[in-house]
This record gives C-alpha cells, sequence and structure tokens, in this order.
C-alpha cells in the first residue's frame, strides 16, 4: 500500500521529488477507492525503484484536496520533477494505472 502523506510531507515528498511520483486521493469510506487499493498495491510493487507512490486520505488532509480542485475521489495525479504533468479519475485497470504512472 503507498505510504500516506500528510500535509507537512507533502512538499519533500513530492514536490521536492526529482522523478516521478504518483499521488492516489482516496477516503476510507469510498467504494472505488478500495476497489483501486490492491491495483495501487500491485502496481506500486511492479514499478519499485522507477516511480514513487503516495496515498492521501482527503479526510485527514482535506487541503491537500482543495488546493488540487478535486471534486471526486478515487484520483490519481501524477507529478515529474515535482510539477503536476496527469490526472486520472475513478477506478482503473492495473495497465492503465501502469501506463498512467509510466506517463503512457
Amino acid at each position: 500500500m503507498p505510504s500516506e502523506l500528510s500535509a507537512d510531507r507533502f512538499q519533500q515528498a513530492v514536490e521536492a521529488a526529482p522523478g516521478s511520483v504518483v499521488v492516489c486521493f482516496r477516503a476510507p469510506w469510498c467504494p472505488a477507492c478500495q476497489r483501486l487499493a490492491p491495483v495501487l498495491e500491485e502496481v506500486e510493487g511492479q514499478l519499485a525503484g522507477q516511480v514513487a507512490f503516495y496515498s492521501v486520505d482527503t479526510d485527514h488532509t482535506p487541503e491537500l484536496a482543495e488546493r488540487f480542485a478535486l471534486q471526486a475521489i478515487p484520483v490519481l495525479l501524477r507529478f515529474e520533477a515535482g510539477k503536476q504533468v496527469g490526472q486520472l479519475l475513478g477506478y482503473r485497470s492495473e495497465e492503465t494505472v501502469r501506463g498512467f504512472a509510466l506517463g503512457r
């Protein structure tokens, strides 16, 4: 499971990261988020060392969801060298999530 990020750690872990980072914004009560969790775990394992994966609980860290103007969850945001370069909304297949994480 991707490491949980707080608002305090977000800047260091994501915006200051030199490489690729995928952040999943989710909530424990969200059925689509629960279905996406094992997909993220699988892709995180496949791409270990290539892409960093993190998770943000929007119930505990609403300021980050607000900062990115998120209207729904789950949503994946992809960052390259600290800049947001992609967004993927809703439950997606392992193949789609892997491609998104790799920038394809």
